[in-house]
Order: C-alpha cells, then sequence, then structure tokens
C-alpha cells in the first residue's frame, strides 16, 4: 500500500490552505494581510510558516511550525507586544478556527 503525501503529515494543512485561510481572515477583518511565506528549514532550524496581519496600529503575527505542531501569535500595538499566546497539537482547520476567533476579537 502506497502512502500519499497528505497521510505522511497526518491530514495537516497544505501552504495552500493556510493562504485561504489567511485570506478569509482579511476577508473578515479590518486588517490587510502584510505577509504570508515559507520560511525553509535550514540545518539548525525548522521550517516555519510566517503570516502577518496590520491594520496601521496594530499587527497581528502568526508562526506556524507545522513539524513541532505548534502555533505562536504575537498582538502588537503601536510596535510594542502587548499579548502572545502558543498553542499546541496537529495544525487542523479547527486549530486554525482558533486562531481565527482571537484574530477577529483582535481586530
Amino acid at each position: 500500500m502506497r502512502l500519499r503525501p497528505k497521510d505522511l503529515v497526518g491530514g495537516m494543512l497544505s501552504l495552500e490552505e493556510i493562504k485561504k485561510w489567511a485570506e478569509t481572515i482579511e476577508a473578515q477583518s479590518t486588517s490587510n494581510l502584510t505577509k504570508l511565506c515559507l520560511k525553509p528549514a535550514r540545518p539548525s532550524h525548522r521550517a516555519v510558516i510566517e503570516v502577518v496581519f496590520a491594520d496601521g496600529v496594530n499587527e497581528y503575527r502568526v508562526w506556524i511550525s507545522r513539524e513541532l505542531n505548534i502555533i505562536y501569535v504575537d498582538d502588537f500595538h503601536e510596535g510594542v507586544e502587548s499579548d502572545a499566546k502558543l498553542f499546541r497539537g496537529p495544525l487542523t482547520r479547527h486549530s486554525l478556527e482558533s486562531i481565527s476567533s482571537i484574530l477577529r476579537h483582535s481586530v
């Protein structure tokens, strides 16, 4: 039996699915999606997806590490960090919806 690539990561979301999620957040809030990039793995670092939303005064940074099952959210108000949240667990639609609710209430 041959496994598909999606089976190997346990149903984790692809970069394209994460991009659609970020675009949905942008459409449903006053923040603009200012950055979405994949920082590839290097010998001493893991691959990380960075998503940044901004509305002029506030900035919301989301770092996603699929290898470590971590989502880290930073909230900056006028350039000063005001809140940070760490989520552990598999990267699924449900985990992104949890982040969505935080971003919608913050924005």
